[in-house]
């Protein structure tokens, strides 16, 4: 083979039928990148909906490089109504294997959806660093949203941007994949947390990296909490599977009576999701313990 190859022609080196194959198979790559929104599109896209739902967005500090959308329609009487914040998944992180995206606004915001739907009087959607914002700012770096993406300095920048529409008030934190993961670390920092509610959550990133037998990243360690934690896995979830869910469930929540797993028996890990607050909110109202 490698004799006859340095005989003939460059072009003739791949047979036909598989020249045919390659070429389609590019020609469909390019199709699906033409028809994946640009940037600008997808963060019109989720402004849309934002703006539809009734959520304004809220003066952060630019330097946090954190968008944030808030919805409060309770009244000021109701001092002690917790605020509902969702932290969005990981978005686009890659652009193709081992190749980071431009921009890692997400194509289908999950949790921007959920923060939508929740009848709460209080709601709060947090977008991750550097989502939401094009062009980008300039201390973006593609390490914010792929190695270092759960790194403490992420959950920091979160925890300062709700400071400006929640200071000292109570908060449930409700993340989607790895916006779960920095709902732990947020819930830790922040002693105003009345539970936490995962939605296919990473809480455990070796845990993860070991069942997909990955590199690690720079994360910061999930550590373990007596706080009521409601999770909801998808039996057709191969990212997060229920079995994995459970197994980061059982390690990061501490008290048994206190951590509820439900399991939709028809979600992947891109969903259909949908939460129930009517059996969710008793569950962290009971637990709601001091830590």
């Amino acid at each position: 083979m490698t004799k006859a190859s340095s005989r003939m022609p460059a072009r003739w080196t791949v047979p036909l039928p598989f020249r045919l194959v390659w070429l389609v198979s590019m020609l469909l790559s390019l199709a699906a990148c033409a028809t994946q929104p640009g940037a600008d599109a997808r963060i019109q896209a989720g402004h849309t909906a934002l703006h539809k739902a009734g959520f304004i967005r809220a003066d952060i500090d630019p330097a946090l490089l954190t968008q944030a959308w808030v919805r409060n329609t309770a009244r000021t009487a109701e001092p002690e109504t917790p605020w509902h914040i969702y932290i969005e998944g990981d978005g686009l992180a890659w652009q193709s294997r081992g190749r980071p995206s431009a921009n890692p606004t997400p194509i289908t915001p999950i949790a921007l959806h959920l923060a939508t739907q929740d009848p709460s009087p209080r709601v709060a959607y947090l977008g991750r660093p550097c989502q939401f914002f094009s062009p980008l700012p300039e201390g973006c770096h593609h390490t914010d949203w792929t190695q270092d993406r759960y790194a403490p300095r992420q959950a920091e920048r979160l925890l300062q941007a709700m400071q400006v529409f929640s200071p000292e008030s109570p908060v449930i934190f409700i993340g989607y994949s790895g916006g779960a993961h920095l709902a732990v670390q947020l819930s830790a920092r922040y002693p105003h947390t009345e539970g936490i509610v995962t939605v296919a959550g990473n809480l455990d990133n070796d845990e993860f990296s070991r069942f997909h037998r990955i590199a690690q990243h720079n994360a910061a360690e999930t550590s373990p909490t007596s706080l009521p934690i409601w999770s909801l896995s998808g039996k057709r979830d191969s990212i997060i599977p229920p079995a994995l869910a459970e197994r980061m469930l059982q390690r990061v929540a501490t008290n048994p009576s206190c951590r509820y797993h439900q399991i939709d028996e028809l979600a992947e890990h891109s969903g259909p999701w949908q939460l129930e607050w009517e059996r969710i909110l008793p569950h962290l109202e009971q637990c709601s313990t001091p830590r």
